[in-house]
């Protein structure tokens, strides 16, 4: 093995060192770094900050410290690495010095390999390891016809391999939309018309599931989501949860949706000032499989000096591509721009009003940013069609982009503001559907529920 070089011993002891400078370094780092960038002197110090990291810990010269044993060479070192770091404010230049030559630290290794190889066979084996190293970037990958050809009878009949698509809880929008890990997924609507209730309710479902789900809530505090959460699960009015008017018999019918959610694998992050780096830092941390950002726009930029559909535009690229490379599973939420104001046309006759309906949102009304139509997998949007009616439940969600499936479908959902629950409503007239059930399938008895649709005052629309 090749000794460090002098470059890259400066260059690991400074990235080190300015996460013991600066703890919001850390996340950064942790998502541009392994550990076989550092040598063995230094490796079990990014050992330790990993560990910190994700156990929540602080990450400072103390908690280091201790976790490497807390012994004089451990002091040390802590000391060592902060002297020779002038600032954490350089830490990003000081990754791309790394990266390089921890890369040139494994060439040169490699180099050494070749010259003690006893066959033309081993030395062809080394000279491409060596040249995919040389070219070898993040978000690079050649496969094979040969590989995939092998590869396919055992993803599609194996049972094992089968690949798990993502489910949403309405099965009328599973049925259509068909991801697989590692997705990209925008979620837009308008404000205060229940995107961030539907996210919840998705994000339970999946976690339901086994699913590691994260939500990143750029704007909420973690404890009004968990109230919603609560809503959705018991059936308590959200409205009287709020104002902490519970009564015992509450008490009774909440117990079981808190011992139910505290089972879950699911974790709300308060991501106010986080940026992509960040985001993607502690989705590894936490081993997740599924993280919900509410929303998009929020998401704090790298250069907040960029034009502002830059930002928004850098940030959708940079989570398509955390996406691709971790295969977690990526819902971003995304405002909407309002459409224009939708007054009330006269009823003839009767001098009466009836309702218009707001015209359906495009993809193109994404705000800020046209690059996360580009960079989706899937797109969905929800809208009310009748915002003049305040009593009016209907929520429509358009499946504007399917890259795996038929894309423009639309759904009627109600949508319960009270519990917070979404579920699928048939559009078609009772007497319509009971007819066309009889023609499909005569012998059957149908039941209430399939005839009249599921009950939206049942969780996830009387699904599990």
């Amino acid at each position: 093995m090749v000794a460090a070089s002098p470059v890259w011993v400066q260059a690991q002891q400074a990235v080190l060192g300015s996460c013991l400078l600066s703890q919001a370094v850390v996340p950064k780092v942790l998502a541009q770094t392994v550990a076989t960038d550092f040598d063995s002197v230094h490796r079990p110090v990014w050992l330790a900050i990993a560990q910190l990291f994700r156990g929540g810990e602080p990450v400072d010269p103390v908690t280091v410290s201790a976790k490497l044993g807390g012994n004089d060479d451990s002091r040390q070192l802590m000391l060592q690495l902060m002297e020779v770091t002038p600032t954490a404010a350089n830490c990003e230049s000081y990754l791309s010095v790394l990266r390089e030559q921890s890369k040139l630290n494994a060439v040169q290794d490699i180099a050494l390999d070749l010259q003690d190889a006893r066959t033309l066979d081993d030395a062809n084996a080394l000279s491409g390891k060596l040249i995919q190293l040389l070219i070898n970037r993040a978000g690079v990958e050649a496969v094979s016809l040969a590989d995939l050809a092998a590869d396919f009878l055992e993803r599609h009949m194996n049972e094992e391999k089968r690949i798990e698509f993502l489910q949403w809880g309405i099965p009328q929008l599973d049925e259509h939309l068909h991801l697989g890990p590692g997705s990209f997924v925008i979620l837009g609507g308008y404000p205060s018309e229940g995107k961030t209730a539907l996210a919840l309710q998705f994000a339970l479902y999946q976690a339901a599931r086994k699913k590691r789900v994260g939500i990143f809530s750029l704007e909420t505090r973690p404890e009004p989501l968990f109230d919603r959460m609560i809503a959705n699960q018991s059936g308590i009015a959200l409205g009287r949860i709020h104002r902490s008017e519970l009564d015992e018999d509450d008490a009774e019918q909440v117990m079981p949706s808190l011992r139910k959610l505290s089972k879950h694998h699911c974790t709300i992050f308060r991501a106010s000032g986080m940026t992509v780096g960040d985001i993607h830092a502690l989705s590894v941390a936490h081993q997740l499989d599924v993280i919900y950002i509410d929303y998009v726009q929020l998401i704090a930029p790298d250069n907040p000096l960029d034009p502002r559909h830059e930002q928004v535009a850098k940030s959708s690229r940079a989570l398509h591509a955390m996406a691709q490379t971790t295969g977690i599973s990526i819902i971003a939420l995304s405002q909407l721009s309002r459409p224009e104001k939708v007054g009330r046309s006269p009823k003839q006759g009767k001098g009466t009003e009836t309702p218009v309906e707001v015209p359906e949102p495009m993809m193109s009304d994404l705000r800020e940013s046209g690059q996360l139509e580009q960079d989706a997998d899937a797109i969905m949007l929800l809208w009310r069609p009748y915002p003049s009616l305040s009593t009016n439940t209907d929520r429509k969600l358009k499946l504007a982009k399917n890259k795996e499936g038929i894309a423009n479908k639309k759904l009627l959902l109600d949508f319960n503001g009270a519990t917070q629950r979404f579920a699928f409503k048939d559009p078609r007239p009772l007497s319509q559907r009971i007819r066309e059930a009889a023609k499909s399938s005569p012998p059957k008895q149908m039941t209430m529920m399939e005839l009249t649709g599921p009950d939206p005052e049942l969780p996830f629309g009387g699904g599990t």
